[in-house]
């Protein structure tokens, strides 16, 4: 996921990114890639099919994709996050949220 920017004093900048890998790296419940590998998978499927995104994902042995994007229209800032089942292919959880 991206950050967050705003412009003014209507919001401060958030690390999405960070936040989310903190919190599941800390429910012990995941193994996440090492940021190394993380960076080169981004830079592989950046403008890539799910498809794509997924074969790279099982060629890793990577279980599962989270994957989001933030936007920002107006005062409203909405962060949407998905995590897809690599055996399936399936979205297993989506969520968008509106920041205020």
């Amino acid at each position: 996921m991206r950050n967050i920017y705003t412009v003014g004093n209507k919001k401060c900048t958030v690390n999405v990114t960070s936040t989310i890998t903190n919190t599941l790296s800390k429910s012990e419940k995941f193994n996440l890639v090492n940021s190394n590998l993380a960076s080169r998978i981004e830079s592989q499927i950046k403008n890539a099919s799910n498809a794509y995104s997924i074969r790279v994902a099982k060629s890793q042995n990577i279980s599962y994709i989270v994957s989001g994007t933030t936007t920002i229209s107006g005062n409203n800032n909405n962060i949407m996050l998905k995590i897809i089942d690599v055996s399936t292919g399936t979205i297993v959880w989506q969520r968008t949220q509106n920041i205020k």
